[in-house]
């Protein structure tokens, strides 16, 4: 995954684009991402990406509508392997009794 500072949007238009879609696909590595995530007034590209070579169809990609950067994050959410996965609530707590507080 990573910012490759090639817009995948003009693989038709761009002969360097196209060898690097190329050379990822005969490697076993497709984009899961399809949509623009560097959007300006006057652009939309898509430069941000996840490649994988893990062909699953639960796999879940996404962009992150979030204005905390000029790029969009991207994101895949991966199945879970296991199925009893169960997971534990951690309370944190402090206690504030005068003992303690003086002991610190």
């Amino acid at each position: 995954m990573g910012d490759f500072n090639t817009d995948l949007l003009k693989q038709n238009k761009h002969f360097p684009t196209q060898y690097f879609i190329h050379v990822l696909m005969a490697s076993g590595f497709y984009p899961l991402i399809d949509r623009p995530n560097r959007i300006t007034e006057n652009s939309a590209a898509l430069i941000d990406n996840i490649f994988t070579n893990v062909h699953d169809v639960h796999i879940k990609p996404g962009i992150w509508f979030v204005d905390i950067s000029d790029h969009l994050p991207v994101l895949a959410i991966l199945p879970s392997k296991s199925k009893n996965c169960k997971t534990k609530k951690v309370v944190a707590k402090q206690d504030f009794r005068h003992t303690n507080v003086e002991k610190f």
